[in-house]
């Protein structure tokens, strides 16, 4: 069949039998099984305190729908086209707070494209190299924490008289910070680098 044929058929949806529903269930269902793997990694590696319940859920749905999408505009040009549009105008207002959730939604969203695509053997050694690179990079201790001081002063002349101390720097810090006259509080936090809300 030359391209003018193939195009004409596609186009007049000659082509919707490429897939049997065994065939299209079998592919839905393996995105739907790798991105509850997604899921897994995500609800192990990330700390209780940030975990989001509606993303968790999300990869796993994105992983399917992107199945389904890929499987739908393979039967027909026109159909991919209309896809197109459609998504082209779908805008996403939620904002990405941490980097590594941007890397479990494009892990989900390829896992749906190639489980689409037919090709579920690249979307498992896909998500096993991910996982392993997530849990292995994100469980390698830092050096040494960064510590925060928060100091609440009355007056800036309080201020000038910390400094002195906080360049020394001692054990004795916090009950050193304390004394001097006018600060009202000191708190000395270590901090992990995560925002917190």
């Amino acid at each position: 069949m030359g391209i003018k044929e193939l195009l004409i058929k596609t186009l007049s949806g000659e082509l919707n039998a490429m897939y049997s529903t065994a065939d299209v269930l079998g592919m839905l269902l393996k995105s739907l099984v790798l991105g509850l793997c997604i899921y897994a990694v995500y609800r192990i590696q990330t700390r209780s305190s940030f975990f989001s319940a509606s993303l968790a859920v999300s990869l796993v749905g994105v992983a399917v729908v992107t199945c389904g999408i890929i499987i739908t505009i393979q039967y027909s040009l026109v159909v991919s086209l209309g896809m197109v549009g459609a998504l082209s105008i779908v805008r996403f207002r939620t904002a990405i707070k941490d980097p590594v959730d941007l890397l479990y939604l494009y892990w989900s969203i390829s896992v749906g494209i190639i489980c689409g695509a037919g090709i579920t053997r690249l979307a498992i050694y896909l998500s096993v190299i991910v996982a392993a690179v997530i849990i292995i990079l994100g469980n390698i201790p830092t050096v040494r924490a960064p510590m925060l001081l928060v100091v609440h002063c009355s007056d800036t002349a309080a201020e000038k008289a910390l400094l002195p101390i906080v360049g020394k720097y001692g054990n004795s810090l916090v009950e050193e910070l304390s004394g001097v006259e006018g600060v009202a509080s000191v708190s000395l936090l270590s901090h992990d680098g995560e925002a917190v809300n």
